[in-house]
């Protein structure tokens, strides 16, 4: 499997970082500046089920992905999406929401490319590298939304 993680420590209790990042419709709050055009496609922008397409900026004709909120427990927040030529290429992605005090809350994501090309597994270490800069600069865009 093929895995990218970014984290950062939010001074926020965990019940306020889980509110955010179980909002399908507040994503743009943190992911805009490499994730857009989000679209809420449920009934619902929280909780098991909800979805959404968007965009990867500078991703080429390819670049549209069908995300899934699969389960938003309080710990551990977890998605898939679809996305790339024909819907081959498979993410899945984690939240995990670490408690480390009571006013403090230790958020790890990780993204795991579970499908894809043969093209995709060669390119990975460049696909890593700019994933993990753009999560990394997302979990920081997160810590500033909710310390304000």
């Amino acid at each position: 499997m093929r895995r990218a993680t970014a984290s950062v420590r939010i001074q926020r209790p965990r019940a306020a970082v889980h509110a955010l990042v179980i909002d399908l419709a507040r994503r743009p709050e943190f992911l805009d500046h490499f994730l857009e055009g989000w679209e809420v496609t449920s009934a619902a922008s929280r909780g098991a089920g909800a979805t959404a397409r968007l965009r990867a900026k500078g991703g080429g004709g390819d670049d549209e992905l069908e995300l899934v909120l699969l389960d938003p427990a309080p710990q551990r927040v977890t998605e898939e999406a679809r996305g790339g030529r024909g819907g081959r290429r498979l993410w899945r992605m984690a939240y995990e929401l670490a408690e480390v005090s009571a006013a403090a809350t230790q958020v790890t994501f990780t993204i795991d490319l579970v499908e894809c090309s043969a093209l995709d597994r060669a390119a990975w270490p460049l696909m890593k590298s700019h994933l993990e800069r753009q999560y990394g600069q997302a979990m920081l865009r997160l810590k500033r939304v909710l310390e304000g």
